[in-house]
Formats: C-alpha cells, sequence, structure tokens
C-alpha cells in the first residue's frame, strides 16, 4: 500500500487450501486497487488529524493574543485615566516579585494588582 511513493503498509492474500489455483491477474488487479484506496483512506485520516490539530493550536494563539490584547488594552486604559497610577502599579509589581508573589496573571488588571496587595479591593484599585 502506497501513497506518493511512500509505503503505509502491505495487504497479503492468500487462499484456504493449498491446492486452489493462484489467483487470476483479474484478483489481482482488484487487490491492488483495495490497496491503493485502503492507503489513500489511511493517508485522508492522518492529514485531517494534522489539520485538526493545526487548527486548534491557531485557535489557542489566536485566544492567547486576544486575551494580551485585552489586557494590555486595560493597562493603558489605566494609565490613560490618571497619569501617577504607572508609579504605585510598577512599585506593586517590584514588591510582588521581590516577595516572590508575582506569578501567571489571570482576571483583569485591577484583580492582579489587587492580589498583590491583599487589603486592595480589586474594584477600589484605581
Amino acid at each position: 500500500m502506497q501513497v506518493r511513493s511512500r509505503a503505509l503498509g502491505a495487504l497479503t492474500l492468500s487462499r484456504y487450501r493449498r491446492t486452489s489455483p493462484p489467483f487470476e491477474q483479474q484478483e489481482l488487479e482488484l487487490a491492488q486497487n483495495l490497496a491503493d484506496h485502503a492507503a489513500l483512506a489511511i493517508e485522508n485520516a492522518r492529514l485531517y488529524r494534522a489539520t485538526d490539530q493545526a487548527r486548534q493550536a491557531a485557535e489557542l494563539a489566536r485566544e492567547s493574543l486576544r486575551r494580551s490584547e485585552e489586557a494590555q488594552r486595560q493597562f493603558f486604559d489605566i494609565l490613560k485615566s490618571s497619569p501617577g497610577n504607572l508609579a504605585i502599579m510598577l512599585e506593586r509589581a517590584r514588591l510582588a516579585a521581590k516577595t516572590g508573589q508575582l506569578g501567571p496573571l489571570e482576571g483583569t488588571v485591577r484583580e492582579n494588582i489587587a492580589r498583590f496587595d491583599s487589603e486592595a479591593d480589586p474594584a477600589e484599585v484605581f
């Protein structure tokens, strides 16, 4: 069984009895046709799986980019609302990194900043 000159497997033919006559040319051609179709089906399944995995990876990357863009937008919205917030955010991030509290960011920018300051309420940050 081949696809594009690449071997994918083999199809074996046999008879029940040793006294059976050899396969006729028409039977061999039918078996070859069956093997060719099986090889194409196997290759199509492989290509479908690879395409599906690539699609899933692209969807994950797109979602990650969307979250990153949203976090960036929130960050700059906060900075626009009050330029003094930059110093506060940088100091809190420095303290969080120093104390080992800086981990993966989840949620909104305000929630992450409040997480670094245990007394802060996310609704009251900025």
